[in-house]
């Protein structure tokens, strides 16, 4: 299974997909140097393989590779941060 997330800018989100295709996408606001994470969604098709969390560790490595500062609105990503304690809090606001 090749699982691939791209920033896709012009629709202000990152979209997953699995072997070609689209699979899900995380949704955000960029405002300068400060993102904030506001939906994660993985199509019905391909739940329960783990996706969502696929998704959301390639999101915040590629928003620390950016320097961006992260607020959350996402329910799914405050659950997915608290339950790594200290991995990701050199990126929050």
């Amino acid at each position: 299974m090749a699982i691939e997330v791209t920033d896709v800018p012009e629709r202000a989100r990152y979209e997953l997909t699995v072997d070609g295709a689209r699979a899900g996408h995380e949704n955000y606001l960029l405002e300068g140097s400060s993102i904030t994470l506001t939906h994660t969604r993985v199509y019905d098709e391909y739940l329960g393989r783990g996706l969502a969390a696929e998704l959301v560790t390639a999101v915040l490595s590629d928003i620390r590779t950016r320097g961006l500062r992260l607020s959350i609105e996402c329910p799914y990503v405050e659950t997915f941060i608290a339950r790594k304690p200290g991995e990701y809090s050199d990126l929050l606001e």
